[in-house]
């Protein structure tokens, strides 16, 4: 048991798990060497040496969603379907990642369409209602299918384009994409 003052050192790759057995004030921090491999493969960008890493740590969800990312920033269309399975397995082995979940929901909604897209947003959603990411990707959803009518669904009663696009949506968005550090910082 830590108590109060003290300091546990965790090395690079130990498991580890933190249970507080009373009201705390923490400080964590993670540090990797942005010389060891594993950043290197990790933070790759081109597809193969990303592919290779999702082979090297298998049981890490951000690098399979960092992978299908890659695979999606290369082509959006063709490559949703190889991305799908990528997200997935980063939700198997985080099923809490909101925002491998939202990627997820915009290649769903290139191959399945918007209901299905709606309803892993609405996923989503449920695990985090203050999602900035989730909450612009349904209202951009949502601008994209002007004539699809989502309030049916269980859950979504109140998911209309008056209730989630506030004002000429391409202004809302051009001001996300000119703010970056917003972005960055609530996605």
């Amino acid at each position: 048991m830590q108590h109060e003052g003290q300091l546990l050192y965790v090395p690079e790759h130990w498991f580890h798990a933190v249970v507080n057995v009373d009201d705390v004030v923490a400080i964590s921090m993670q540090n990797v060497s942005k010389h060891t491999a594993e950043l290197r493969l990790v933070q790759a960008k081109d597809l193969e040496t990303l592919k290779a890493a999702t082979e090297r740590y298998p049981m890490r969800a951000d690098v399979f969603f960092t992978y299908a990312r890659a695979l999606l920033k290369a082509d959006k269309k063709a490559n949703c379907g190889t991305a799908i399975p990528e997200f997935q397995k980063a939700l198997e082995l985080d099923s809490r990642f909101v925002l491998a979940r939202v990627e997820l929901a915009k290649c769903v909604e290139v191959i399945e369409g918007p209901q299905e897209a709606a309803e892993e947003l609405l996923r989503a959603l449920n695990l985090n209602p203050f999602s900035f990411s989730t909450r612009r990707e349904i209202a951009m959803l949502l601008t994209r299918w002007p004539d699809h009518d989502f309030t049916k669904a269980p859950g979504m009663e109140d998911w209309s384009k008056d209730k989630w696009v506030v004002g000429p949506f391409e202004d809302v968005y051009q001001m996300i994409k000119a703010n970056l550090d917003l972005q960055q910082l609530t996605s």
